[in-house]
């Protein structure tokens, strides 16, 4: 049923992945899907200075961060009971949303899962990121709890 389910992770929400994690595996073994993984650091360029102090600072911290999300999700992504040729990872910097909405056209992913949690009212009961993802994907998206 479905080809590349696109699993946009926060590498610092270890209960999250492992309930999203639950569910993407289960309906990529039903259908013999690939899984590709994304997890998206927060954009530090947006707080760039004018000095190029900071701005080399700013770079080194994003290059950093980079480098040490990679490292976590490649962790997550190795223990994961699934053929290693169907699973792929990448790190992004950015919104959320729009580095998950941009990833699903990229990869041609026909399904989205998320984990969500921290509802209110202003998100109508979602999770901010998974609401904003669910009212401007184009394809199918599982939330989870």
């Amino acid at each position: 049923m479905y080809k590349i389910i696109l699993v946009p992770i926060d590498i610092s929400e270890k209960e999250l992945i492992k309930k999203a994690l639950k569910h993407a595996l289960y309906i990529a073994r039903l259908s013999d899907a690939k899984l590709h993984f994304l997890h998206v650091a927060p954009d530090m360029s947006r707080y760039s200075m004018s000095y190029s102090y900071h701005y080399d600072l700013l770079a080194n911290f994003a290059k950093k961060t980079i480098e040490s999300s990679e490292k976590q999700l490649k962790q997550i992504v190795k223990h994961i009971d699934y053929p290693k040729e169907k699973i792929s990872y990448l790190v992004e910097m950015g919104s959320p949303r729009d580095k998950v909405l941009s990833e699903a056209e990229k990869i041609g992913a026909d399904l989205i899962v998320v984990g969500s949690r921290r509802p209110n009212i202003a998100t109508h009961l979602l999770g901010s990121n998974a609401s904003a993802i669910v009212s401007n994907a184009p394809i199918s998206i599982l939330i989870v709890r």
